[in-house]
This record gives structure tokens, C-alpha cells and sequence, in this order.
């Protein structure tokens, strides 16, 4: 009798084993990244000997985790982000936008990328360890990361000074509604100037004044996110934008980057992430047919393939498919 419930156990330990290993395997994405663009645990934005290690890539890649429940992974990616990234100053908390021996300086948009996939995972994976160090993440933005209120894009911690800069692609709606400054975004996103449906990129908090990234071209992916922040602070889209978008996907295709006076492309050449981040303003036809054209661009060559495409259009995937 006790042999064969020795049996018994045995067996359900051995399928119990054989399910983890394929629950762990089966992920296309992860296989991809951990094949091609991770090196010691930590995310490459390319697969080349000197690409850069950033907490962008690591914070999509914990993102990522989360939207299919690896918990495991997710873990690890925490790992990393606490024995690599992660810098103590007191009292204080930030994450280096680069990994590198001199790097001291954040960016708020990967600080809270990370911080509100740490919120989300601490609820997800009931762990409130993540929850406590998203809240001291967010603290030491909120303290030291605005200028007499104003939201800014960088610290630097050996010079002790903010930037007085902020990008308007770089605010993230949902994160603002929580953190209580969703005004300021407002009034950003609305004050901005404009040229026919683009939007100025850059609000520097010293001059008060909206001004533009580039003089002649604007990236489709600055501009899309710039409509998704109106959309998140405002409730409504802009009506120029969506007239353009839409015009240009009657043509067969966004570009990635357009003449910013004539709004005709600079080049042609398209984007994956731009693809990716329409699909949530989008709806019916035009939604899938962004979706479609999303599967069709190749984001296998991780020579030359950022990362943040192939996560940018693997979350999407995931969530609209």
C-alpha cells in the first residue's frame, strides 16, 4: 500500500514538473528575449556586444511578465532591478535610466513604468514588499523631480539638480490620476503649441513655455503617445490627429517620422510601436486593420530590432488579440 502510493506521488510530481517546465517554456516572447536579447539575467536593447542595458527595457520586460502571470520571472526581473539598477540616497530611491559604473541620473517616465507595474504585481501576486517600494520610488519622485510643482524628466544625483525639461510623451495617465498632479498634465497637453495635428513635445518648467523637438520632423511615436496622454487627462481626442491618422491608413500606412509643416513623411520607413500604441485609440476597422499590419512587420532580427518594439507590440498583441 505504501509502495504504491510512493508510486503515486512520484508520478504527480513528475507531471507537476513536466507542466512548470512547459508553462515556463511556451511563451514566444519570452523565449525571444531570453534568448536573444538577455545576457546574465539582464535586457539588451539590441543583441550586439555594446548595446545598451537600460531600465526602459527592463521595465517593459516586468510589464510584460505581468500580463501573462509569470510570477517567477517576475520576481527575477525585481532581482535585477534591486542589484543593479536600484540606488539608495538616504531617505531616497531611483533607478538608473542606463546601466554603467558613472550613471546617476533617472528618468521619471522609466521610474514610474516600473513603479506602477510594481503596484499593479504587488495586488496581482498579493506581495506587498512591491507595493512598499513602488510608494518609495514614487515618494523620491514627487520630492525631488519638479520644478515649484512641475513635473521634469531627469535627476542627476551627483550634481543634485533637475532638469527643467519634461517630454509630454513621457507622462503616463494612469500613473498621474494616482500620484494627484493630473491637472498639470492638463494643462500641459492643452497649452502645447501646434502645428495642423501634431503637438510641441517638450514643456520647460523654467520659461514656462511649449516648445518644439525637432524643428522640421516629429516622431510618430512622440506624437502618439502625446494623443494618448490627451485622451487619458482630457477624456477627449483631438480631432485633427484622428482625421490624419485616419487619412493615412486609407493610404495603406503610418509612417514613422513626418515633415512636421507639411505633415508629409520624411521617410519611409515604418514602426511597430507606432502601430502598437494607435491600437488602444483606435476602434472597428480601422483597430484591426493596425492590428494586422502590427503581425505583419518583422521584429525577429534582434541585431537590429530595439527591444522596445518587439515589448511594445507584444503587449498590444497580448491585450487585443
Amino acid at each position: 500500500m505504501k509502495k504504491g502510493l510512493g508510486i503515486g506521488l512520484l508520478i504527480m510530481l513528475l507531471a507537476g514538473g513536466v507542466w512548470y517546465f512547459v508553462q515556463k517554456q511556451e511563451d514566444d516572447i519570452v523565449q525571444q528575449v531570453e534568448a536573444d536579447y538577455m545576457q546574465e539575467g539582464i535586457i539588451r536593447a539590441y543583441d550586439r556586444s555594446d548595446a545598451q542595458r537600460l531600465s526602459e527595457s527592463l521595465g517593459q520586460y516586468m510589464q510584460y511578465v505581468l500580463l501573462i502571470d509569470d510570477e517567477e520571472r517576475f520576481q527575477e526581473q525585481v532581482q535585477i532591478l534591486n542589484n543593479h539598477f536600484l540606488v539608495a540616497r538616504g531617505s531616497d530611491v531611483y533607478i538608473k535610466w542606463e546601466l554603467g559604473e558613472k550613471t546617476a541620473t533617472n528618468a521619471w517616465i522609466d521610474d514610474i513604468r516600473i513603479s506602477e507595474t510594481l503596484m499593479k504585481a504587488g495586488k496581482q501576486f498579493n506581495e506587498p514588499t512591491y507595493s512598499k517600494l513602488a510608494s518609495r520610488i514614487e515618494t523620491t519622485l514627487l520630492k525631488r523631480q519638479r520644478i515649484n510643482g512641475k513635473i521634469v524628466d531627469f535627476y542627476d544625483w551627483d550634481l543634485q539638480q533637475a532638469t527643467d525639461v519634461l517630454h509630454l510623451n513621457y507622462l503616463e495617465p494612469s500613473a498621474l490620476k494616482r500620484l494627484k498632479v493630473l491637472d498639470f498634465a492638463k494643462e500641459r497637453v492643452v497649452q502645447a503649441k501646434r502645428e495642423g495635428p501634431f503637438t510641441a513635445e517638450l514643456y520647460f518648467a523654467n520659461q514656462d513655455e511649449s516648445k518644439w523637438a525637432d524643428d522640421k520632423v516629429v516622431n510618430m511615436i512622440d506624437q502618439v503617445l502625446i494623443e494618448r496622454l490627451r485622451v487619458g487627462v482630457t477624456g477627449e481626442s483631438d480631432a485633427s490627429f484622428r482625421s490624419f491618422i485616419s487619412k493615412e491608413l486609407k493610404n495603406g500606412k503610418v509612417y514613422a517620422r513626418y515633415d512636421r509643416l507639411t505633415a508629409t513623411p520624411t521617410m519611409k520607413d515604418e514602426s511597430s510601436s507606432v502601430y502598437a500604441l494607435l491600437v488602444p485609440l483606435l476602434n472597428g476597422e480601422e483597430r484591426s486593420f493596425v492590428l494586422k499590419r502590427l503581425r505583419e512587420i518583422e521584429t525577429t532580427n534582434a541585431k537590429e530590432t530595439h527591444v522596445f518594439d518587439v515589448l511594445n507590440k507584444a503587449v498590444i498583441l497580448k491585450e487585443f488579440e
